[in-house]
């Protein structure tokens, strides 16, 4: 085996072994966040697109304190403001969208691997939403409303973006700490799960 495959082969088995060690984690939002039923009605998703927000706003505030403190160089993917898009276009107001209560405690973002951790989170949420966009407008007719871009914000193929943010996430990552990032991932999964049950 040359360099480069043994590179590749010891890439591919992190991307795995982060996969294994967050999937209990993962599994318990998918428990609490039941979007997909199909008795979901327009009151609940507006519920649960608030609820959203108050996970994702401080979170990607402090991620982006981090990314402007140390000058780190990434792609910016934050989604909140598709979220109050969202929120706009199903008549929620300005005022109402600024009640919202936000989620405290939130994992920390004090290095690169915590940085890395949150986003591998953040940014998998994107695979399954072109499925709950899909299920969205069958269930709700949201087609017309233009309430569907938290869930695609890469329209119907988020896979590139997920491949370049894998990229990005081998490059970064300091070999040295991994466990760091593998625990801030399960720690995002966790705040989320607890956040989503909480009514």
């Amino acid at each position: 085996m040359n360099h480069y495959s043994e590179a590749q082969h010891a890439n591919q088995q992190f991307l795995q072994e982060l996969k294994n060690a967050t999937r209990s984690h993962h599994r318990r939002v998918e428990d609490v966040f039941n979007i997909m039923s199909p008795n979901l009605t327009l009151q609940k998703y507006q519920f649960w697109l608030g609820k959203l927000y108050g996970f994702y706003a401080p979170l990607e505030f402090a991620l982006d304190a981090y990314a402007t403190s140390t000058s780190l160089n990434c792609d910016t993917r934050y989604k909140s403001a598709l979220i109050i898009r969202d929120l706009s276009n199903l008549g929620v107001s300005a005022t109402e969208i600024g009640q919202l209560p936000l989620c405290q405690p939130i994992p920390p973002v004090t290095e690169i691997n915590h940085y890395l951790g949150v986003q591998y989170v953040l940014e998998g949420a994107t695979l399954g939403g072109s499925i709950i966009a899909k299920h969205l407008v069958k269930t709700l007719e949201l087609a017309n409303l233009h309430s569907l871009s938290f869930f695609q914000p890469y329209g119907s193929d988020p896979l590139p973006h997920w491949q370049a943010f894998q990229k990005q996430l081998l490059e970064l990552t300091e070999p040295d700490n991994i466990e760091t990032l593998i625990s801030t991932a399960c720690m995002t999964f966790d705040c989320l799960s607890d956040w989503l049950a909480a009514s």
